[in-house]
């Protein structure tokens, strides 16, 4: 058990203060003044007591006074180091991921630039402001190098899609330029040299002649009511390097001299000789003879026969009818 807290008498005579824990500087008023007794290094005798002796034994003496009030403690301010947050760098770092992530898409990552141009402003305003918050350093670093690639990523993925769209669409078939070149013109008889969209598609074709009128011989086909068949023989020969397959009526018409135009007309047969099938296919060298018939009224007099290639998509020659 430790001793409680009391006076108690030292050897000079003194009643000191005993805290419970330990002796403390306080002395009863009124108490005899220390003995100086030389000592060893000439330390008093009290000091000496003081480091020599331990707790005291015994009760405590009467009550008196309790020790002195010592000084009012003095607080001690601490610096406690606060870490902020960097709202900017993290804005900027979210905006630049997403730029990054748009901008694989091709079209859609000019809006992915537009984010990563963001990211990278809020990136280089939080790196600015990381040595004050002391946060955000390292998020603003990420984020300009996500801005910067996502910059790279979008120039070389608009590029490549660029490049292969041109080569699609050099590959196709110009449809408004050919539908807006001239068509080759001769004299009902001659041959027409004309090319196809595909590379080496060609055949020389001639409207040889123009039967006007002719009549259905499959027994269901009539003309309509002021309408007439006329029917043109042509000739068509493979003079390219690929196969010629094509649907000969698709491409082939008649004018009249006022301009209007006539597509063929679906009849079985006619009595001035064998019609086209309705697909032909040629090897090259080959050639094919027959028959188109078309629709025209009564009143209209045929002077211009037309023939074009792929269904009228590619070249087209026109023959004047005397």
């Amino acid at each position: 058990m430790s001793t409680p807290a009391g006076w108690y008498p030292q050897p000079d005579g003194r009643q000191r203060w005993w805290d419970g824990y330990q002796w403390t500087e306080s002395f009863a008023p009124g108490a005899a003044a220390p003995v100086t007794t030389p000592a060893t290094g000439g330390e008093l005798a009290d000091e000496q007591f003081q480091t020599q002796y331990g707790p005291p034994m015994g009760e405590p003496a009467a009550p008196g006074p309790g020790p002195a009030p010592g000084p009012a403690p003095v607080p001690v301010q601490v610096q406690v180091q606060k870490t902020g947050q960097n709202g900017l760098a993290i804005a900027g770092f979210i905006l630049a991921l997403l730029g990054a992530l748009v901008s694989f898409i091709p079209i859609v990552n000019f809006g992915g630039d537009f984010l990563a141009f963001l990211g990278l402003i809020f990136a280089v305003i939080g790196l600015a402001q990381s040595g004050k918050r002391q946060a955000g350093k390292a998020l603003s670093i990420a984020a300009i190098i996500l801005a910067v690639v996502a910059f790279v990523i979008s120039v070389v993925v608009n590029t490549t899609a660029t490049t292969i769209l041109n080569n699609v669409v050099k590959s196709l078939p110009s449809i408004t330029a050919t539908q807006s070149a001239p068509a080759a013109t001769a004299n009902l008889g001659d041959p027409i040299t004309l090319n196809g969209i595909d590379p080496g598609s060609k055949a020389v074709v001639t409207a040889l002649k123009v039967v006007d009128p002719t009549t259905s011989t499959d027994g269901i086909s009539t003309p309509a009511a002021g309408t007439r068949y006329v029917a043109v023989q042509f000739q068509i020969q493979n003079t390219g390097t690929v196969a010629y397959d094509d649907a000969p009526d698709n491409g082939a018409k008649v004018m009249d001299a006022n301009g209007q135009k006539f597509g063929y007309s679906s009849v079985d047969s006619v009595s001035s000789g064998p019609k086209f099938p309705a697909t032909i296919t040629l090897a090259p060298g080959e050639k094919a003879l027959g028959y188109i018939v078309f629709e025209v009224p009564t009143s209209s007099k045929v002077t211009t026969v037309q023939f074009g290639m792929d269904s009228g998509y590619g070249d087209s020659g026109k023959w004047t009818v005397p």
